[in-house]
C-alpha cells in the first residue's frame, strides 16, 4: 500500500523538526545549559517551540495516514497536509520573530488546528463509507 501524501507531508516536515531540535541543542551548548531553561527566556521560547511542534505533528500525521489508509479522496488530504504544513511552518516563524506579533503563530495554529479537524471529520465520514 503507497501513502504517498502522508509520506510527502512528513518528509516535507523533517526540516523544519530537525531545524527546530537544532536551535535548542546548539543554544544549550552556547549558554551551557543541561537541564531545563534556568531562567532564560530564549531557550525557554526555543524549546516551547520545539514541543509545540512535537505535540501537534504527530497526531495530525497519524490522522492524514488513517484518512489515507480509508482512501479519502486525494484532494481533501491535499487540502489537509497543506494546511498543516503551512500552519507548522508559519508557526515556527512566527515564534522565532518577536516582530512579528503573534500574528503567524496565531496563523500557524488556526492552519494546524484546521488540519486536525479536518482530517477528524473526513476519517468519520469515510468510517461510515461516505
Amino acid at each position: 500500500m503507497l501513502l504517498p501524501i502522508t509520506s510527502m507531508t512528513a518528509v516535507c516536515l523533517v526540516p523544519l523538526f530537525l531545524f527546530l531540535t537544532f536551535r535548542v541543542i546548539v543554544y544549550r551548548r552556547t549558554h551551557r545549559v543541561s537541564i531545563g531553561d534556568q531562567g532564560d527566556q530564549v531557550l525557554l521560547r526555543r524549546m516551547r517551540m520545539h514541543a509545540n511542534f512535537i505535540e501537534y505533528t504527530p497526531y495530525a500525521l497519524l490522522l492524514l495516514l488513517l484518512c489515507e489508509i480509508q482512501d479519502v479522496t486525494n484532494w481533501a488530504l491535499w487540502v489537509s497536509a497543506s494546511l498543516l504544513l503551512i500552519g507548522r511552518y508559519i508557526h515556527a516563524f512566527g515564534l522565532s520573530s518577536p516582530k512579528t506579533k503573534g500574528l503567524y503563530r496565531v496563523g500557524g495554529m488556526v492552519l494546524t488546528i484546521s488540519s486536525i479537524v479536518t482530517s477528524s471529520l473526513m476519517l468519520l465520514l469515510a468510517s461510515f463509507g461516505y
